[in-house]
């Protein structure tokens, strides 16, 4: 296990008694209690990429579990559980447009390649109250020079561009 999977890992609640009424697919158990992401759109359920939510139930003989995201419950066949994970640890671009009250960022020279400014910035910017950064100072020193980021490779700035020849073809005077 690696990144947010591990940590999601180790820091599930323990001690908890799920009894029966816990399900375990696709590599993750879920059990009544538990903080979940919701990973891809569902328009039909109306909960989409990044939701949170808590797990209200599990029933095994109905095949079925029961979430509320944002007081609306939400039910989940069995089979439709691989939209769902664990929700113990977020990723900063997971995170991205939401809020937590607190949040804990790991920052490691072992780490060189997500040292990146944009990135520090985001993962700060989630906390509402309080942001931990765990790590080494010099990680931090890296990242905060390091505006470079990848470079994006998108048409953007030639579709803002103006045509003048589009311009006078669709009639709008330059």
């Amino acid at each position: 296990m690696r990144g947010s999977a591990r940590f999601q890992f180790d820091s599930c609640p323990i001690g908890l008694p799920a009894g029966d009424r816990k399900v375990e697919r696709f590599g993750w158990t879920f059990a009544p209690g538990d903080k979940v992401m919701q990973i891809e759109n569902d328009y039909d359920k109306d909960v989409y990429n990044g939701d949170i939510g808590y797990i209200d139930d599990v029933d095994p003989d109905a095949g079925e579990l029961i979430a509320h995201f944002d007081g609306r419950a939400v039910t989940y066949g069995f089979g439709e559980l691989d939209m769902l994970v664990p929700a113990y640890a977020a990723t900063i671009h997971k995170s991205q447009g939401s809020e937590y009250p607190a949040v804990v960022i790991p920052i490691m020279t072992q780490h060189y390649a997500m040292l990146q400014r944009n990135l520090l910035y985001t993962g700060v910017t989630r906390g509402k109250k309080l942001v931990v950064l765990v790590g080494q100072k010099k990680a931090v020193a890296i990242a905060v020079r390091n505006v470079s980021g990848r470079r994006r490779w998108s048409k953007l700035q030639e579709w803002l561009r103006p045509n003048p020849s589009l311009s006078r073809q669709i009639g709008v005077a330059s």
